[in-house]
């Protein structure tokens, strides 16, 4: 088999999406882990795995998935944002909100107001429990 160029690489996180969105969250798991694996590191391929692993109900596994992304590229936004999702689910609501407030200046207002909405929600449904 001959090496992956970079458009086949991206083709293959496309299909991880496009597999993601119609609710097929195993093979979208594969097709991420195996980017992962065909290029370690990639940003975009380690958000896809997160927002699988959220879906399955995995806030720890994205957790730890953006802080290695974070760790290499602190400035990525998307990446940012995933974590502040992680930590909702997680149930980290203090951290959620100290990662809101970060995010305020550099997220478009709706991906702000969505992310904001989820917290409060949590928050919610925290102090009822």
């Amino acid at each position: 088999m001959s090496k992956l160029d970079l458009h086949d690489l991206y083709r293959l996180a496309e299909w991880g999406y496009g597999c993601y969105h119609q609710g097929d969250l195993e093979r979208a798991r594969v097709v991420f882990s195996a980017l992962l694996e065909l290029k370690p590191g990639d940003s975009y391929a380690a958000r896809g795995l997160a927002a699988v692993a959220l879906q399955q109900g995995k806030p720890e596994e994205a957790m730890q998935l953006m802080a290695q992304v974070l760790e290499r590229n602190p400035a990525d936004i998307a990446a940012r944002a995933r974590l502040v999702e992680a930590l909702i689910d997680a149930g980290r609501l203090q951290e959620a909100q100290q990662g809101v407030a970060s995010l305020r200046n550099h997220v478009e207002p709706p991906e702000l107001a969505r992310l904001d909405l989820r917290l409060r929600h949590a928050l919610d449904g925290h102090a009822t429990s």
